[in-house]
């Protein structure tokens, strides 16, 4: 007996202080890290090919964060010039900042807008959609906020 109370605490923590969420860790369930992480949402500023307009290129599957994570806008400028950009939520902000959020990209630089999810008050779990806009053209990448 004594062996098995030194196990399972060696266990819980080499599962780096995880809780389970969601349905048992099924199919269906999902494990959340115990505090505040930073989640990047990578956005590849590139020029679009025979011509000088700059567009931004992301995944299409929604990014998944959780309440009261930091989600780090991040962007990748790959265009020959300085590139202004602006984020702003399309319909409810999740975020516990106000909008919109600007930033000037330089040319072959990396930089990002670093915002913070609101508790479950303030940003319910589910899809929230969002305006990118680079060079007066916009774009619509997804966070998804899951419980």
């Amino acid at each position: 007996m004594r062996a098995r109370n030194v196990v399972l605490p060696l266990a819980l923590l080499a599962l780096g202080g995880c809780k389970q969420l969601g349905g048992g860790g099924g199919a269906g369930g999902r494990v959340h890290q115990i505090g505040v992480k930073v989640r990047p949402i990578v956005v590849v500023l590139s020029q679009k090919k025979n011509g000088n307009d700059c567009e931004a290129k992301y995944g299409n599957t929604a990014q998944h964060a959780f309440n009261e994570d930091v989600i780090a806008w991040e962007f990748v400028n790959n265009c020959d010039a300085d590139q202004p950009v602006e984020v702003s939520p399309r319909g409810n902000n999740p975020f516990t900042s106000t909008p919109p959020w600007n930033k000037p990209i330089k040319a072959g630089q990396t930089d990002s807008i670093a915002l913070v999810i609101g508790d479950a008050t303030a940003a319910p779990p589910g899809t929230y959609q969002f305006n990118i806009k680079v060079a007066g053209k916009l774009f619509d990448p997804k966070l998804e906020i899951d419980p």
